[in-house]
């Protein structure tokens, strides 16, 4: 069980979610998944995060439901995490 759960939700953001996974990979704590679901995104941001080659670093695919469905997002993320404590960074986020 890794010691830190990472949520980060994501929609459209092709842009940015490479430089925000190389950000967690260089965190000094390697002890952690980190759960990203895309809210059905019509660019290429899922395909990117799943091109990250580590074990640790999960894609959940939704279909898209905007702001509304935003919660569920969450919840889909909290419901795969496995952590002993849950971090968010939003997918345009680094660390």
């Amino acid at each position: 069980m890794p010691e830190v759960s990472i949520i980060s939700p994501t929609y459209q953001h092709s842009a940015f979610i490479g430089d925000c996974i190389r950000s967690v990979l260089a965190q000094t704590v390697q002890d952690w998944e980190m759960i990203i679901v895309d809210d059905g995104s019509g660019d290429e941001t899922a395909e990117i995060a799943e091109s990250f080659d580590d074990p640790r670093i999960v894609v959940l695919r939704r279909p898209h439901e905007g702001v509304a469905g935003l919660g569920r997002s969450y919840a889909s993320a909290l419901e795969r995490a496995t952590g002993t404590f849950v971090a968010v960074l939003e997918c345009d986020d680094t660390w």
